[in-house]
């Protein structure tokens, strides 16, 4: 592999820390190696950018500290999208760059430490409540402690998913194949009226939200599908 593939986020951020704006420039940036990874011609360079997010407390060479505590700073804020459950890359990417966050212990207890706030925020808020909606109307509402709970007669549709201080916590389209049995099984085995544990259907989608803490799965049914909210801990 050529140092320009293995190497390719280097001109990225480059780029970025000499912009204008270079805080906003490098959260574009780390975008664009995100999307840029997804290659199989990029993969050996997303690698080297993750041991670079390793490293990066103590930044080597002769850097300005400005740029280096913006490559920090921008770190930082990958560090709060991991967390919050935003961050937009393929499940692999969420995973092989936690790991390598988590590898510095330093980038560890700042990883650590905002999952706990975040967490301690979130679940100490009796108010606070997650609210679903569907094409941008809101069809349910309920507080984050009455969790597990299931929502049920969900037709297709694109949903939303956010906690009532408007942080979003999954938005995505929800299709038949989603919620609808037949679309997804087919006429066999159809799901018995009274279903005992082993006959329950298994989630067509299950999406971790907040880090991990609570489980959002989606499962289909005869006429219309349903969203089960559950605890984390519940699945692990």
């Amino acid at each position: 592999m050529s140092d320009k593939k293995r190497l390719y986020f280097i001109p990225i951020i480059d780029r970025a820390l000499s912009s204008d704006r270079p805080e906003e420039a490098l959260k574009k940036a780390f975008e664009e190696i995100r999307e840029l990874g997804k290659d199989p011609k990029y993969k050996e360079g997303f690698r080297q950018f993750q041991d670079v997010i390793e490293m990066s407390v103590t930044l080597p060479g002769k850097e300005p500290e400005e740029k280096k505590q913006r490559i920090r700073n921008a770190i930082y804020q990958l560090i709060c999208d991991l967390v919050t459950d935003t961050f937009e890359g393929s499940p692999d990417q969420k995973e092989s760059l936690i790991r390598a966050l988590t590898k510095n212990p330093e980038w560890r207890v700042e990883y650590e430490r905002i999952k706990e706030e975040m967490n301690s925020v979130i679940f100490s808020q009796p108010l606070l409540e997650i609210e679903v909606l569907k094409e941008d109307e809101l069809i349910a509402s309920f507080p984050v402690s009455e969790v597990p709970i299931n929502l049920m007669n969900i037709d297709p549709g694109q949903y939303t998913v956010r906690l009532s201080n408007g942080r979003v916590l999954w938005e995505g389209e929800l299709l038949k194949k989603h919620l609808l049995w037949l679309e997804t099984h087919g006429d066999e085995d159809l799901p018995m009226a009274a279903k005992t544990e082993e006959d329950i259907p298994q989630p067509t989608l299950s999406e971790p939200l907040m880090g991990g803490e609570l489980i959002m799965d989606v499962v289909p049914d005869l006429q219309s599908g349903e969203i089960r909210f559950i605890h984390g801990k519940q699945r692990r």
